[in-house]
């Protein structure tokens, strides 16, 4: 069974990530939240009867500074219990972590022993039956012999004649198929490597009340666009989000907007969403922060994408 994860990066709200249990490594696209932002704290965090427990804590420094947020890219692997983080920065190695889990896949340890020990019981059984029952033929005691019938007797007679006349049974010969000549010059072909799918998020930020995108978000939306133009898109949700002031109505509708002016943009860059895309707007609902100092960090729309490259 796939394990399930969550995310998240700077105490932001958690990021579902599904990893399959084959081994085969998942991405997932993380962001800072500032731009020169020179530390990171990423947290991953797996559910377990409706308790969130972590079972993995990253933390970058020294990250590099310039004009854009630098790009961290988490990727995941589970095979066997073990779930294997690596963390790359900008492309480059920045960390990497092993954990093994339990109770993740099967059945509990005490019911495979138990059931490993039904079923060794179960073969001794069958292993020991039929020296059981040549014992039970041995310390039987022997029937009375029948007087052994004279030459002259008919009966004896008859009964070789009888064994004589019984054809031996005939065995049918299977006639042998033909197999197939191998060429050993010529190598199979072998199945080409499927690209792991990618788990993305990216966050755009907009001035106060206001739902035109900024410099910088064409930015990011440019890197966004070449991702997903020619990718094969599984799922995308686009949610607004605004800062907590105003009234219910006008937050909603800023939030709307700001979702909306995202997807035509990237619409308009040749990414093609799909019907079952999610744009909407959810007002404050979810603030990333409630200090009064920094609601720009409030002023945002996300993009959640899962995407196979082509």
């Amino acid at each position: 069974m796939p394990l399930k994860l969550e995310v998240t990066i700077e105490e932001r709200r958690y990021v579902p990530l599904e990893v399959p249990d084959s081994g085969e490594p998942v991405v997932m696209h993380l962001t800072t939240l500032e731009n020169g932002q020179q530390r990171a704290i990423i947290q991953i965090s797996t559910m377990h009867q409706a308790q969130r427990q972590q079972i993995a804590r990253i933390e970058l420094n020294n990250l590099p500074s310039g004009s854009e947020r630098p790009r961290i890219d988490l990727e995941a692997q589970f095979r066997r219990r073990k779930l294997s983080l690596n963390v790359r920065v900008n492309g480059r190695p920045a960390g990497s972590v092993q954990s093994r889990l339990k109770g993740t896949r099967g059945i509990p340890a005490v019911w495979a022993a138990a059931v490993i020990l039904v079923l060794l019981i179960a073969g001794i059984g069958l292993y020991l039956r039929p020296w059981s029952r040549k014992a039970d033929q041995t310390n039987a005691s022997p029937p009375a012999s029948a007087p052994e019938p004279s030459p002259q007797s008919s009966t004896a007679g008859t009964v070789n004649d009888a064994v004589s006349a019984t054809p031996a049974p005939s065995v049918a010969a299977t006639p042998k198929t033909a197999e197939p000549a191998v060429n050993p010059t010529t190598p199979s072909a072998a199945p080409a490597a499927a690209r792991p799918a990618v788990h993305e998020n990216w966050t755009v930020y907009f001035r106060p009340d206001d739902v035109h995108l900024t410099p910088d978000a064409d930015r990011i939306l440019n890197r966004v666009a070449d991702a997903l133009s020619s990718a094969k898109i599984e799922q995308i949700s686009i949610i607004g989000y605004c800062a907590p002031a105003g009234s219910e109505a006008g937050r909603v509708s800023i939030s709307v907007g700001r979702a909306a002016a995202v997807a035509d943009y990237l619409r308009s860059h040749g990414v093609d969403l799909p019907e079952g895309a999610d744009v909407k707007g959810v007002g404050a609902s979810d603030p990333v922060t409630l200090d009064p100092a920094k609601q720009d960090l409030n002023r945002r729309a996300e993009i959640l994408a899962e995407y196979t490259p082509q």
